[in-house]
């Protein structure tokens, strides 16, 4: 059940804005889902289609110009004008302290703490 929702949650999560379902977002999973069908299609049955190359940078393609399309409707249409505030606290702007205490001999690289025991 717990995957289930996180499923749900997910798929939700790639369709809807502002809690409701978004055309731009459905039409890029659309072209997405055609894509992968007509190629499965295509695979199993040992077809050979001139124009597939067309046809996947279209469908398959197309779904990246859709997204910036969406992004470009909800900045202009979808935001409240004012809305974006860089210095919120989900958005923090800040470097972390490590590079702020830098000197200037130090190398710009942050120590990793991968594989230690804590």
């Amino acid at each position: 059940m717990k995957v289930i929702n996180s499923i749900k949650n997910f798929i939700e999560g790639l369709l809807f804005e502002n809690d409701e379902v978004s055309l731009t977002r459905m039409i890029a999973l659309m072209g997405y889902i055609l894509f992968a069908g007509v190629s499965i299609y295509l695979i199993v049955t040992h077809t050979n289609w001139d124009n597939y190359a067309t046809f996947a940078s279209y469908t398959g393609g197309g779904g990246a110009a859709v997204q910036l399309v969406n992004k470009a409707i909800n900045s202009k249409w979808n935001s409240k004008p004012g809305s974006y505030n860089p210095t919120s606290a989900s958005t923090s702007t800040t470097a972390p302290s490590e590079i702020i205490a830098k000197k200037d001999d130090e190398p710009d690289v942050v120590p990793s703490t991968r594989g230690e025991k804590k």
